[in-house]
């Protein structure tokens, strides 16, 4: 009984994943502005991360030795992150640009979405079902929370 309760669920293994994701992938790095609330919180999980934790999800190692680092590291206060986005405009408010392109194709179709949709049908969806569609059920497999979690926590073993 002792040994199941140190066992990961996969319900936690996709949290410190989506975790590990979003602290030492470089693109989510760039993105999760970091301040003195956020350092203290990521820095709060630190005594999770043990050593049976790091046996069954061997690829959690790279988020301890980033809490490890973070540490050392200095971030800016709350209130001086916020005040250098303000003045520089970023972080703040964020835009999302209209290509032209997309508005070129809504102006030229506006009256003919029915005669699109139905060429569509025709020739790209109506040919194939779903159960038969091997993309779709790939990218099925992909998401599903028993393949995907049991696959990546087999990877980290393998990396040993």
């Amino acid at each position: 009984p002792n040994a199941e309760l140190m066992m990961v669920t996969k319900c936690e293994a996709q949290c410190w994943i989506a975790l590990y994701n979003l602290t030492c992938c470089a693109e989510s790095r760039k993105q999760y502005g970091l301040n003195s609330f956020r350092k203290e919180q990521l820095l709060r999980l630190r005594k999770y991360l043990t050593n049976v934790m790091l046996d069954q999800l061997p690829i959690l190692a790279d988020l301890r030795r980033y809490l490890d680092e973070l540490t050392l590291l200095n971030v800016p206060s709350n209130h001086a992150a916020a005040s250098t986005s303000n003045n520089d405009g970023s972080g703040v408010v964020l835009l999302e640009q209209v290509s032209r392109l997309h508005d070129s194709i809504v102006g030229c179709h506006k009256k003919k979405w029915e005669d699109v949709a139905l060429m569509q049908f025709e020739t790209i969806f109506g040919k194939i079902t779903d159960s038969q569609d091997e993309d779709l059920k790939m990218i099925s497999d992909v998401y599903s929370a028993d393949n995907g979690v049991a696959d990546l926590m087999d990877v980290g073993h393998n990396h040993q």
